[in-house]
């Protein structure tokens, strides 16, 4: 979910966090949210300043995935080949007739 969709420790620096009550004050209950662990952050930091080869390694790979998986053209793909699915699944469950067909249209 979310950017677990395009981060890993391929593409970035995953950050640990513990999933903890939203406060009170803000009226949600049962909601919860990611705390960030800082000693977690402070050591992520150090390592992107100490060896900046890899974070750069790491950001063009980052850049590799959202170009490939990400870019509107990449997307557009994936959306028309949900969209073929799924009337192909609904043609299916019609017997090969559309509504369209059904009124008398064209197919």
């Amino acid at each position: 979910s979310g950017p677990t969709a395009f981060m890993s420790g391929e593409t970035g620096y995953p950050l640990a966090c513990a999933l903890v009550a939203v406060p009170p004050e803000l009226n949600l209950p049962r909601h919860r949210w990611a705390e960030p662990d800082a000693a977690h952050l402070r050591a992520l930091l150090r390592e992107v300043y100490t060896n900046r080869e890899e974070a750069r390694r790491r950001g063009a790979a980052a850049r590799r995935l959202m170009e490939e998986r990400f870019s509107p053209a990449a997307l557009a793909q994936e959306a028309v080949a949900r969209a073929r699915e799924l009337l192909a699944r609904r043609r299916g469950a019609a017997g090969g007739r559309t509504r369209t067909a059904e009124r008398g249209g064209a197919r």
